[in-house]
Order: structure tokens, then sequence, then C-alpha cells
């Protein structure tokens, strides 16, 4: 967590500066003076950092593989968003005691505990998940129906987000997960 907290800093520090100099100078055209390996923990970034006028400079990708983020450009706009990977995924067995899916009882799947939620990759609702190329829809019988729109990064509170797979909050369907040694038990 410290790590995140640190990075987060440093990258805020470096998106304001940025964009302060971004307003006022013009970098299109500019000669880069050198460049300079970074290195952060005694890990060098797969990027060198340049220095324009005596300022230097990292990729924002970089900067974002490197503090945890995913890099997205919108309208020419750099957007910045917290990645999962700092919360790896439980491989665990899912044992559903009071709902009829159609899972076989011995797979394994990947859940993640984020912010007091048990959320379930969408794999472990069997038949009752559904990728219609736009969003991940959930819906099993007598529980709350919901949908994922593709590619929605996490926030707290969200009900279901993608991080390789779209996992599925099971409080959001009506559903309790317990975690009991290596298996979650889910109930209605």
């Amino acid at each position: 967590m410290r790590r995140f907290l640190i990075g987060l800093a440093f990258v805020m520090v470096l998106l304001g500066t940025t964009m302060a100099y971004a307003e006022g100078i013009n970098m299109i055209g500019k000669e880069v003076d050198a460049t300079y390996p970074v290195f952060i923990n005694g890990q060098k970034l797969t990027n060198d950092a340049i220095v324009i006028d005596g300022t230097s400079y990292i990729p924002v990708r970089t900067a974002a593989d490197t503090f945890g983020f995913t890099a997205s450009f919108v309208n020419k706009t750099a957007v910045l968003s917290p990645k999962l990977a700092t919360s790896p995924p439980l491989s665990v067995k899912v044992h559903f005691t009071t709902i009829a899916t159609k899972v076989n009882p011995d797979s394994k799947f990947d859940a993640k505990y984020l912010d007091g939620e048990w959320y379930l990759e969408s794999g472990a609702f069997g038949i009752y998940a559904n990728w219609d190329g736009s969003q991940e829809t959930v819906n099993i019988p007598g529980c709350n129906a919901l949908a994922v729109a593709a590619y929605q990064n996490y926030q707290p509170g969200v009900d279901g987000f993608w991080d390789g797979v779209t996992y599925i909050k099971a409080s959001a369907l009506g559903l309790q997960a317990t975690l009991d040694g290596s298996t979650l038990d889910i109930t209605s």
C-alpha cells in the first residue's frame, strides 16, 4: 500500500508539473538534450528519461505501469486509472451452497477481495454469465441480474470491472461470499 501511495503521489506531481508546463510552453520541435536511465527500487525502467531545457521527463505509460496504473489517452488527454495488479487474484474453489448453477464443483476461479467485497471472475457463474461483445451479463434465477460494461475500471463500490477478465461483485447479485480455506462459499 505504501508503494502505491508513493507512486500515486509521484504520478500526481509528474502530471501536475507536466500540465503546468504544457499550458505555458510548447514542447513540439524541442531538442532532447540528454537521456538518462531511471531506477526505482533498484529496477531499471524500460524507457529512459529525456531532458529538455533542463527538465527531465519519463513517458506517461512507463510511469503508469511502474506505479500500478493503466494509461489511456482520450481526446489528447492522458488518463491514469488504478491497476488491480496491486491486489492479485486468489485462485479458489467456488462452492455454490444454495444456488443450482451449472459449474463443475472442482473448478477453480479467480476471486479478488477489494474494499470489503468479494469479486468473482464471471466464468464462476457458468451458463448464467453471458458476454455479448460490449458487456458481461450475469442472470442467475432467484438473484439480482447484473450487466457490466466492457473494460470498466475498478473503483470502490462498483458492481463489476475488467482486469484481464470480468469480475462480478457477489453482493451485487444478492449473494454472500465467505472464504473457508481455499474455498469461497457462495450463498443467497
